[in-house]
């Protein structure tokens, strides 16, 4: 889901089907405005990103079967196409460096089998770059808005990663939990990830197992702050546009806001579907929030 103002007078909301379609939806008259994409059961839409260019809008989505698909909203025409997949794994994450610009923009793609793969969107001679990750079984990538080569990746059985593509360095790992007091290792699944929205040092992450950790890197690789929230899988996360509050979403359809200034007390909780949440995204300059389920 990627919630922008689209070029448009009233904001559209584009959403990635599990039929291979992007849709741009109204919210306001809850309306599919326009549909673009073929239809087809084997290209569920696992990501999507937007490019911005001399007012021009493009959106590049990652598909199920590994197609990677740049569409002008304006012209509705598909610019570029290209097979991306990877035997044994799908693709958890796709962001666009330098995306003012299609000609110089690099997609980065993250595969489920721990790889950091980057390229020129726009087809030349030059080889795709490929990082190894620590570990595999990565869940989600999530770009440094303050430095657009870093990127931050989350795994289950593996802490959490921060990687520089422009130099191929691995910056910062955070380190696992104390041991419980039996003294054993406590399990680690990692869902989802996040910066703070001021202050890239500040990190937020979501497990499987209903906890919401908060990492600071200026201070020590463990959390500084570790809570628990209610028994259920929480599976994405965003931060407001204000930098204040978090949005988790979880695997029976609610959406609960915390407040990161008093240690993350819970504000509320929104609930307007029933099955799982697959994605939730702040709007960057309203306070707005959108989210896409199963149903």
């Amino acid at each position: 889901i990627n919630a922008e103002h689209m070029g448009f007078n009233i904001m559209k909301v584009a959403v990635g089907d599990n039929n291979g379609l992007v849709k741009l939806v109204d919210p306001s008259q809850a309306l599919v405005v326009n549909t673009y994409g073929t239809q087809d059961s084997n290209q569920e839409v696992l990501s999507l990103v937007q490019t911005l260019q001399n007012n021009l809008n493009y959106i590049t989505s990652m598909k199920s079967n590994g197609v990677l698909e740049t569409i002008d909203i304006g012209t509705q025409s598909v610019i570029y196409s290209k097979e991306e997949k990877i035997e044994g794994a799908k693709y958890v994450g796709l962001s666009i460096v330098n995306n003012t610009s299609l000609d110089d923009s690099l997609v980065v793609l993250c595969s489920s089998n721990g790889e950091l793969i980057s390229h020129k969107l726009i087809p030349d001679h030059v080889p795709n770059k490929s990082l190894r990750l620590r570990g595999g079984n990565s869940t989600s990538m999530r770009q440094n808005q303050f430095m657009q080569s870093q990127f931050l990746i989350s795994s289950k059985d593996t802490t959490l990663q921060l990687w520089d593509i422009s130099n191929s360095k691995n910056i910062w790992n955070a380190k696992g939990l104390p041991h419980d007091h039996l003294d054993l290792p406590q399990k680690k699944w990692d869902t989802d990830c996040t910066f703070h929205r001021y202050n890239d040092d500040i990190i937020y992450a979501t497990t499987a197992y209903s906890h919401i950790d908060t990492y600071d890197r200026r201070v020590r690789g463990r959390p500084i702050l570790h809570s628990s929230y209610k028994d259920c899988f929480l599976n994405k996360i965003d931060t407001s546009v204000c930098g204040n509050y978090l949005f988790v979403a979880d695997q029976i359809g609610v959406i609960s806001q915390f407040d990161n200034r008093k240690g993350l007390h819970i504000v509320k909780t929104i609930k307007g579907s029933t099955g799982t949440l697959r994605d939730i995204h702040c709007h960057p300059t309203k306070p707005l929030i959108g989210a896409c389920g199963l149903n």
